[in-house]
């Protein structure tokens, strides 16, 4: 299977997976603290795969992407793998230069937006039924913009925004009409008058089923109900908001 390239990525062929996270639950106490905060979030962690923004990383002399080594002997080591990935002779990550690192238990760390932007998957993944989804929209009426219904049939397969590609993946089997439809009816909490920041608060529960997916290793036919609250409002979650006004 390949991933659907866009102007800015890169198609790949499917690997085996380059480890897991054992190492470094076993030597957390070690880890530097430096790296595990920049690998919390990650924000652009999905540079990597960005030609230009590779060129970027290279004047400012920085790294948006924080890399680490699953291989059991290195105690997840984020030196050791900044410094194999620092030594490639090209810094955008290409098909044979991303399996060169697969092959040597090392990954990158990337923001959970880049696959999916409300956590519903991955708990789904996890083998979650019952889903409780606290999202934001901005000056929306979208639960989570509109990364909650593309995750239903009908959704794309990529977005992108600012050089930036996402993979959206269908986990559900019912389509998007329908989950708009469902979301339509759901109803609303009265907002004081005068409010200031926040538009509005739907809540409602979906009741759906999963579809096949061989990316987050989820199989159809499971019964999943999702609680999902939403809070709409005038503030952004990113750079430059007074967090004040939370």
């Amino acid at each position: 299977a390949k991933l659907r390239p866009s102007a800015h990525a890169v198609a790949i062929k499917m690997s085996s997976a380059t480890g897991n996270l054992s190492s470094c639950n076993s030597h957390a106490g070690n880890l530097p603290l430096v790296a595990v905060v920049a690998a919390s979030s990650s924000v652009f962690g999905g540079s990597c795969l960005n030609s230009s923004h590779a060129k970027l990383q290279g004047v400012l002399k920085a790294s948006f992407t924080t890399w680490l080594s699953l291989a059991p002997a290195t105690s997840c080591s984020f030196s050791g793998a900044k410094h194999v990935v620092e030594s490639m002779p090209v810094r955008t990550l290409g098909s044979q230069v991303l399996g060169e690192l697969a092959s040597a238990q090392i990954c990158g760390t990337a923001d959970g937006g880049f696959t999916d932007n409300t956590g519903v998957a991955h708990a789904v993944a996890a083998g979650a039924n019952e889903v409780v989804a606290l999202l934001n929209s901005i000056n929306c009426q979208d639960p989570g913009g509109p990364a909650l219904f593309n995750l239903f049939q009908g959704g794309p397969s990529q977005t992108s925004a600012f050089g930036f590609s996402q993979c959206v993946f269908q986990i559900f089997a019912e389509h998007m009409a329908w989950a708009k439809e469902q979301w339509a009816g759901f109803k609303s909490l009265k907002i004081a008058p005068g409010s200031k920041y926040l538009n509005g608060i739907t809540a409602g529960v979906l009741k759906v089923h999963t579809a096949k997916s061989q990316w987050f290793g989820i199989a159809a036919g499971r019964a999943v109900s999702i609680v999902v609250i939403n809070f709409n409002s005038t503030l952004d979650v990113f750079l430059l908001e007074d967090f004040h006004k939370y």
